[in-house]
């Protein structure tokens, strides 16, 4: 499998100590702010934020925007105009310590003015939590998060609100010990278990199937000998994944670093794979792969660049595997990974989920996010899932451009049907004046065969601009246009034109 488990650092020693193998879920249409015109980070170039060192912090927030609407049902015929007003309360708390968490959540009211059957509550929420039983040996780990997501690429509105038929709520969190030790001089050790759940609502009782809830048991296990002997890296690794749905994973794997040349690494892998879900999968196959590793240098960051992939059999079948990381200045960055898996949908979010809190904190800035993205279609489907992602950002001294695009083919079994989807972007973001920021992006999804949705194709882009009226006022205006279209017989085209205003406070 491909999931939970650990990966050595460029460097030979663990980054970060566990982390999940990038995993990015191959599931609904990604997640919006709560606020569309209100940027994750400040742009580059604007005023580095204050941190708050105290050990206990709750700084709540409170916010209003009014969206208009041309087209409030997302129908292709007799499009409904509609304004929508979202009042929102949140709050972001921080403790530090031996215990320590950080949470953001946000709950929020769309009430339409003229479609009032639309209108309800919702909400968001992401946070992590760590408690040091015994420092720098043994923690207990916690993740969670609450978001709203589509079920497929067709059917999403310009920007977030409640009312689309197509709207889901995921919840999902994991919690479990993380142990962490080096034996003398030989290796470092590194042991994680997991108890996770995720779960599934449909705020608008709509016709969309929902997957079902799920219960997740996981643990994953592994030795690595880092940089102690010249010429040479030696990683084991074992895992194991079950749900409550019958589906088994376990997975044995050995893999071998070779120094040939100070920037080149042979890598070799072999081991066993026991994959099993009644009437749906079958799997007890040995794996083996082998490539190479290009280490560019070290960047201005401080760490190695690189560029691996290898070539094997996995699954029964031929199997690729590559992995970039790359900076080659202060202001250009790239990374890609591409990955094959088996694992049902909800167990796919999870892994997804916590791939993207450690990267949040392992990636540079510019390449990083605190925002849980979902790309693609949910479904109640295990499959085998073959997926290559890639971002690179460019960023000056007050400006920065960003391309994103994440490619899925999940083989749904038994059927044997595909799911194939590419979701990719453009953002751009330019602090004009430290308190003064544009934004604008284009998006473009494309759904090319699925069982349940159909093919589609979506594209739109957007605008914004953003104020900060003092130190606690937050004021933001856009506009945003979607275009969605079925690809087949009869198949629906829909277009939607959004202007919006926010304005926030801080307390």
């Amino acid at each position: 499998m491909q999931s939970l488990g650990f990966r050595a650092s460029r460097a030979g020693k663990f980054a970060g100590g566990c982390v999940f193998l990038l995993a990015m879920a191959s599931t609904g249409a990604s997640a919006q702010s709560v606020f569309s015109g209100i940027l994750e980070r400040p742009p580059a170039g604007a005023p580095a934020p204050l941190i708050d060192t105290r050990d206990f912090s709750i700084s709540p927030l409170v916010g209003l925007q009014e969206t208009f609407t041309d087209n409030a049902l997302l129908t292709s015929t007799d499009k409904k105009a509609d304004f929508i007003t979202r009042p929102m309360v949140g709050a972001e708390v921080n403790v530090h310590g031996p215990f320590t968490a950080s949470l953001v959540g946000h709950a929020y009211y769309d009430a339409y003015a003229s479609q009032s059957q639309l209108s309800g509550f919702s909400g968001d929420a992401q946070g992590t939590a760590n408690y040091a039983v015994i420092p720098e040996f043994l923690s207990i780990d916690a993740n969670a998060m609450l978001m709203n997501a589509s079920v497929s690429t067709f059917g999403t509105p310009a920007i977030n609100r409640v009312g689309t038929a197509n709207q889901i709520t995921i919840a999902t969190y994991d919690i479990g010990p993380h142990l962490t030790t080096t034996l003398d001089d030989f290796a470092d050790v590194d042991v994680l278990g997991r108890f996770a759940q995720v779960f599934f609502d449909n705020p608008n009782a709509s016709s969309v199937g929902l997957p079902n809830n799920a219960a997740i048991l996981a643990g994953a296990a592994a030795i690595d000998t880092g940089a102690r002997y010249r010429g040479y890296e030696l990683v084991t690794n074992a895992q194991v994944e079950r749900d409550d749905h019958n589906f088994e994973a376990y997975n044995l794997q050995q893999s071998l670093y070779v120094q040939i040349f100070p920037e080149i690494r042979l890598i070799g892998r072999g081991g066993y794979d026991n994959v099993t879900q009644p009437g749906i999968v079958n799997i007890h196959d040995a794996l083996w792969s082998g490539g190479a590793e290009y280490i560019f240098g070290v960047n201005p960051g401080g760490e190695n660049s690189t560029i691996s992939v290898e070539y094997g059999a996995r699954f029964g079948h031929a199997a690729w595997r590559g992995d970039l990381h790359l900076q080659i200045s202060q202001e250009f960055f790239a990374e890609g990974h591409y990955f094959e898996a088996i694992q049902p949908n909800q167990l796919q979010i999870n892994t997804a989920f916590n791939t993207s809190t450690i990267a949040a904190i392992q990636l540079p800035p510019q390449l990083s996010t605190t925002q849980f993205l979902i790309n693609g279609n949910i479904d109640n489907q295990t499959a085998l899932n073959k997926q290559g992602d890639l971002a690179l950002v460019y960023a000056w001294e007050t400006q920065s451009i960003g391309l994103r695009a994440t490619w899925n083919d999940r083989m749904l079994l038994p059927s044997n049907n595909h799911d194939r989807s590419l979701v990719s972007g453009v953002d751009y973001q330019r602090s004009i004046a430290p308190d003064l920021a544009f934004a604008a992006g284009i998006d473009y999804y494309h759904t090319f065969a699925n069982p349940f949705f159909g093919s589609s194709e979506s594209y739109g882009g957007r605008v914004g601009l953003q104020y900060d009226i003092n130190s606690t006022m937050r004021a933001a205006a856009g506009y945003a246009y979607q275009r969605q279209v079925q690809l087949f017989t009869n198949g629906q085209s829909v277009t939607e034109n959004v202007l919006y205003a926010a304005i926030t406070r801080r307390f």
